[in-house]
């Protein structure tokens, strides 16, 4: 007998999820209207084809045979695959990107990456739910003793994050360092920090009055008119910048869950579009924080306080804030008189508001 280790075992909870929401609003439509049956016979038999056609994945090693085995079992089908230990190279999160009208769905899968290149996923399908496949490649990458990476980073990732290693390393070294003025304005308790770098200071509040688990949302305030570049080589650029940038300010990997996931937050709502550029590890949820007391409070902090294009030897007072899973932050390059630290507080007690209420 094969001395085999299950690794994980992964069950289709969210297409059971969906069966099971279709199968509610039928029986409501049913409820409403029970001469229409049909408005209940129909999700009820999608929901038996998914129980019969949709399978549980289980992922196990057998160190007999020195192979990885992948197989699914349905009520109809079961599948097996083996894969041998020394073609794998790494194990990866795909992703797959659906721009719509309304916005971008990002979704998910995990996948095997050989060492000729080729990469096997788990799953046939993207879904959602990011940070449990994350946790599952991790288990998987740290049974098999293999590195855990993302194949939707791109060609030169790694230097990429190492330089934005070594800059939040500098920056976050120089707060570390620096005072912490503790003040509470509108009722929201901050800690103030000014941090000199790089021949200059940067200005940081901090609220732990409100944070976002396992995901960010960073809003960079932008001259009007300034557009958001989607697509193409551009957009590319725009999203290394971002993630270079972000350093400047001392964020640590703690404070940007899922960078290297992060995308352009498209379309913002039409008041906040023309003063703040956002990126996000978490499209669903950023647009959920950004309800319409967020967005109204950051359009009019803007559209008194316009960041204007800037020309050579000049320094932009540029607003940025972040939600993160250890609180919320507002930083500008520079230093701040009390009135002006007052009232960028005040947005952010506003912003933090905006959430409870």
């Amino acid at each position: 007998m094969h001395d085999q280790q299950v690794i994980l075992r992964d069950y289709p909870r969210t297409i059971w999820l969906f069966g099971a929401f279709l199968v509610a609003v039928g029986g409501y439509l049913y409820y409403r209207t029970p001469q229409q049956w049909f408005t209940l016979a129909v999700p009820v038999g999608i929901f038996l084809l998914i129980l019969i056609f949709s399978s549980t994945l289980t992922v196990k090693t057998d160190s007999t045979t020195s192979t990885l085995i992948l197989s699914t079992q349905s009520l109809v089908r079961r599948t097996k695959k083996e894969i041998p230990l020394a073609t794998i190279a790494a194990i990866t999160i795909e992703q797959s990107i659906n721009n719509k009208q309304d916005g971008r769905t990002i979704t998910y899968r995990i996948a095997i990456q050989q060492v000729d290149g080729q990469t096997i996923p788990l799953r046939s399908y993207y879904t959602g739910g990011l940070a449990g496949k994350v946790k599952q490649a991790k288990v998987l990458s740290a049974h098999l003793d293999l590195p855990f990476e993302s194949s939707s980073s791109g060609p030169g990732f790694g230097s990429v994050s190492e330089l934005i290693q070594h800059a939040a390393e500098i920056t976050q070294t120089a707060f570390e360092n620096s005072p912490k003025e503790e003040r509470i304005i509108k009722g929201v308790r901050w800690m103030v920090q000014v941090a000199a770098q790089s021949g200059t200071s940067i200005t940081r509040l901090h609220s732990t009055e409100f944070n976002l688990p396992e995901k960010f949302l960073f809003l960079a305030q932008k001259a009007k008119g300034q557009k958001t570049q989607t697509e193409g080589m551009i957009a590319t650029l725009s999203k290394t910048l971002f993630q270079k940038s972000i350093s400047m300010y001392g964020f640590t990997a703690e404070d940007t869950p899922y960078i290297e996931f992060s995308e352009a937050l498209v379309p913002l709502d039409p008041q906040v579009d023309p003063y703040f550029s956002a990126f996000t590890s978490d499209p669903d949820g950023a647009r959920q924080l950004l309800n319409s007391k967020s967005v109204q409070h950051l359009a009019c902090w803007a559209e008194e306080n316009p960041l204007k294009m800037i020309t050579f030897g000049q320094q932009a007072n540029q607003l940025v804030v972040l939600f993160c899973p250890r609180g919320l932050y507002l930083a500008f390059f520079g230093k701040m008189d009390d009135p002006a630290l007052d009232q960028v507080a005040s947005l952010g007690a506003d912003l933090i508001r905006a959430q409870q209420d």
